[in-house]
């Protein structure tokens, strides 16, 4: 079980060191001016809020599943669970942050150009942070619908 998740988590932390280095190498990450760091964050907000939906409702989905061949009180618990709670409140975290690193950023038609690159690439970090919490997630769902199953034979 341990395998399914180690190896995304695992390529995930060697991307974000790659980051790290070359974020070292050049004060603004990539090289980006406003519109390239614009363009970023609101993919990356956009990207954090598809993730939020995707990994709710197919975790519901399952659950559904899982409630009409056992019990209700799987959704119960479900929605009662600290972790199901912590990585959604993760993945709208995360939006929130772009959507206000997106709104301090200026430049433009004859306005002097400002991008706070940290907060930008502290943003990136935050979404490789979300990958590597829907691996966790995703790994912490298996392990309990297989204890569920092992559980009721």
């Amino acid at each position: 079980m341990t395998a399914a998740w180690l190896g995304p988590v695992g390529s995930v932390v060697l991307g974000g060191v790659g980051v790290l280095l070359v974020a070292a190498l050049w004060p603004r990450l990539f090289g980006v001016g406003a519109e390239g760091a614009r363009q970023m964050l609101s993919t990356l907000a956009g990207s954090m809020m598809s993730l939020m939906g995707i990994t709710f409702s197919m975790t519901l989905v399952a659950l559904v599943l899982a409630s009409s061949q056992y019990t209700s009180r799987i959704l119960r618990n479900f929605m009662r669970s600290r972790v199901t709670q912590i990585v959604l409140g993760i993945f709208a975290g995360i939006f929130a942050y772009c959507l206000i690193v997106l709104r301090t950023i200026r430049g433009g038609d004859g306005v002097v150009e400002f991008v706070p690159s940290l907060a930008v690439f502290v943003a990136f970090i935050l979404a490789l942070v979300g990958v590597v919490v829907t691996q966790i997630l995703r790994h912490l769902e298996l392990r309990a619908s297989r204890w569920r199953t092992s559980a009721s034979l």
